[in-house]
């Protein structure tokens, strides 16, 4: 079992270890070949501390995974058969990228809906002239978490446009401008979001947002968890603090989570062997502290 010391230790050669580069090198799949509705497990492999994996399934599906170290592996269910390119691509923090395939045997997808009917005529132009996009502005709402914006798509009219939120997400948008939307973005890093109009709407607009860069400094008080558990059941940890910090919890059984939000923080682990554990919990810059509790698993 890790003492305290040693998993500080640990925190302290990973802090040198933040200044070498992040990429993703390479996916690959297991198996590579399978059936509708059983999942397929990739595995995007790489090196350095990485904020989040980006990864698009190839059949419409395209999820951002917060994450702290390379490797990283997730898993999908393919609903129909087909053969799907899978692609990995580091984001915030990491670059590169990666594809492999995959062959999932199993009925084909049904053929696409029929096109919708016509819109609606849009509104009449303004006396100023046609729908336009002239400007896209960004802010921090109060009363939302600390990764989530308003994104203001300034301009005039009303406007069918695209608002690609610079993560892999993107929505289809018809509205009267000044036209706002929130987006919750998964992790730390620098995204580009841009609004491109469709016609008779013209201009664009685009803007960086960077997520993480102001984050509330706080601290780890201490780390409640009960002194018993069964092998399997859930075991509630709750690290007590203050302020908006990013943590990582080590469960000592080989696995840790990192998470991101305001303190206190609640997590669940689920330990496969029977054992005594010491949970630890520390913080990264610019919060501080750190702290243990100990488990015994039956």
């Amino acid at each position: 079992m890790r003492t305290f010391s040693t998993v500080l230790a640990f925190v302290a050669c990973a802090a040198v270890g933040a200044a070498q580069e992040s990429t993703v090198l390479g996916i690959s799949a297991k198996p590579a070949n399978g059936r509708a509705g059983t999942p397929i497990a990739v595995t995007a492999a790489g090196k350095g501390l990485c904020g989040a994996v980006h990864i698009d399934w190839g059949d419409g599906t395209a999820i951002t995974y917060p994450t702290s170290t390379l490797p990283v592996a997730q898993s999908h269910a393919y609903q129909y058969g087909g053969t799907y390119t899978v692609r990995a691509q580091g984001m915030g923090n990491c670059t590169g990228q990666a594809t492999t395939s995959v062959r999932i045997e199993g009925p084909p997808p049904p053929p696409p809906p029929p096109p919708p009917a016509a819109p609606p005529a849009p509104a009449p132009p303004s006396r100023k002239g046609e729908p336009t996009i002239n400007g896209i502005a960004i802010n921090a709402p109060r009363d939302a978490g600390p990764n989530v914006r308003a994104i203001r798509v300034e301009g005039a009219g009303t406007c069918a446009y695209t608002l690609d939120f610079g993560d892999g997400n993107s929505e289809g948008r018809n509205a009267s401008l000044p036209d706002v939307v929130r987006h919750n973005y998964p992790a730390r890093g620098r995204y580009t979001i841009a609004a491109t109009p469709t016609a008779p709407c013209t201009g664009g607009g685009r803007s960086t947002v960077v997520i993480g860069g102001a984050a509330t400094a706080g601290s780890i008080e201490k780390v409640d968890v009960r002194p018993d558990a069964r092998v399997g059941a859930e075991v509630v940890v709750i690290v007590q603090g203050s302020g908006q910090c990013t943590i990582t919890v080590d469960f000592d059984d080989e696995t840790q989570r990192e998470i991101t939000g305001t303190l206190p923080a609640r997590v669940t682990h689920r330990y496969d062997r029977s054992g005594d554990y010491e949970i630890v919990a520390w913080a990264q810059s610019p919060c501080t502290g750190g702290a243990s509790a100990d488990v015994r698993v039956r």
